[in-house]
Formats: structure tokens, C-alpha cells, sequence
């Protein structure tokens, strides 16, 4: 016989001698099982005997054996980690106070609020505005705050503060002051490629129990 395995299943790239299939696409179900039917006795017989070889030597004692070896490497060999060391909060209040012009720059998801999954949820609380506020009232900072988020949500959350913005990975900016306008760095992209990765990206988000998607808003041009 010949096995058809779900491209989705875990053992999908180890059993080379398998026929994988997406089972949710019918055509392609249909087409490997005609392959399969029609398959001559000595590629059968090669495709078994690779798949037999595969499952007699990575038996579950190889597997525990394996990660138990692993287990012990780990923790005789304890990879070196280097950390940041923490910052003396006595010397930064001093250099913040002696220094003329400061540049502070900080991320939004994950630092000045927890990650979240959905934008709804991200929304700043007030004591972040209140403390953003105090940081750009003061003639000698230069603030900005970075995220991933769309830039519709960040003027939404920060629009009204005197900071400076940037949008989607930095893809959008907006520069401190109430009047700026956004920018981009991206206004002479070619964005064609969308339209042939799209469809490929939903094929395989399609098959998925969970997804996401993220699309940003299009590119604005030069006149």
C-alpha cells in the first residue's frame, strides 16, 4: 500500500516516503489518491521500505533517549546569558537633570502598555497620557513613542500630545507638534507585489485553525 499523510500532521516532514495532501482541498485529495492507485509495485515497494526504515530506527525509547540526552546537556552545559545590567536609577535622574536636550524614545506595546492581541484592549491608560504630557511640556525633550499598531490608532490613543509618532514598524511618522502631518518612508515603493503574495497568503491561512491577518493602509503616492 502507499500512505497519504496530511501536509498538517506532525510527522508530515519526517515520513519522506509518504504522499502528503492538504485533506481540505478536494482536487488535490483527489489527484494523490490517483497517483497513489497508479503508482508501479517497485516505487511502491521503495516508498514502504523508506517509511519502514524511518519507524524502526526513531522508535519512542529513540525519542526519550534522545531528549533525555538533551535534558542532561542543558543542564551540565548551562548556555551562557548575557544580561543588560540594570541602569543606577540615582546616576540617570542626575544626567536626566544636567542635560540640556534629551531624546527619549519608547516603545508602546509591551513598555508603556501590556501586548495585546486586540487594538481595543491596547488603549493607554491615563496616567501614560499624564506622564507622556509632563515628558513633552518640557522644552528639552524631544519624546516619541514607537509601535507596530496602525497609525490610525496611534492618533486616535496619542494624536493630541505634543510627541512624536511612529506607526507600523516605522513605516508612518509623525514628528512632535500638534500640526505635523504624517510621513512615510516608503512613498516610492512598488507595492505590486500585494497582489501575487495575497492569494498565496490565504491559501495557507485558509487551512489553519487560527489566524491573523495585518494589512496596512495603502501607500500614499507623490503627486
Amino acid at each position: 500500500g502507499v500512505l497519504l499523510l496530511s501536509e498538517f500532521a506532525g510527522s508530515a516532514q519526517s515520513l519522506g516516503g509518504a504522499i502528503r495532501v492538504n485533506p481540505w482541498n478536494t482536487e488535490e485529495l483527489a489527484t494523490a489518491i490517483e497517483t497513489a492507485l497508479n503508482l508501479s509495485p517497485v516505487e511502491r515497494e521503495l516508498r514502504h521500505h523508506k517509511l519502514y526504515r524511518y519507524v524502526s530506527e526513531h522508535t519512542a525509547e529513540y525519542w526519550a533517549r534522545t531528549f533525555m540526552t538533551e535534558f542532561r546537556n542543558c543542564h551540565t552545559n548551562k548556555p551562557h546569558l548575557s544580561k543588560l545590567p540594570k541602569l543606577n536609577i540615582n546616576k540617570v535622574v542626575k544626567a536626566y537633570e544636567r542635560a540640556k536636550n534629551r531624546l527619549i524614545i519608547s516603545d508602546y506595546d509591551g513598555t508603556l502598555m501590556r501586548i495585546q492581541t486586540l487594538p481595543q484592549l491596547a488603549t493607554p491608560a491615563p496616567a501614560i497620557i499624564n506622564l507622556l504630557d509632563t515628558l513633552c511640556r518640557d522644552p528639552r525633550n524631544t519624546t516619541f513613542v514607537m509601535s507596530g499598531r496602525e497609525r490610525r490608532f496611534m492618533e486616535t490613543w496619542l494624536g493630541k500630545l505634543r510627541i512624536g509618532l511612529a506607526a507600523e514598524y516605522g513605516f508612518y511618522h509623525r514628528m512632535p507638534g500638534n500640526n505635523n502631518e504624517w510621513q512615510s518612508i516608503g512613498l516610492d515603493l512598488e507595492l505590486n507585489w500585494k497582489d501575487v503574495v495575497q492569494p498565496i497568503m490565504k491559501y495557507f491561512m485558509d487551512r489553519v485553525t487560527e489566524w491573523s491577518r495585518y494589512a496596512t493602509a495603502p501607500c500614499p503616492r507623490r503627486p
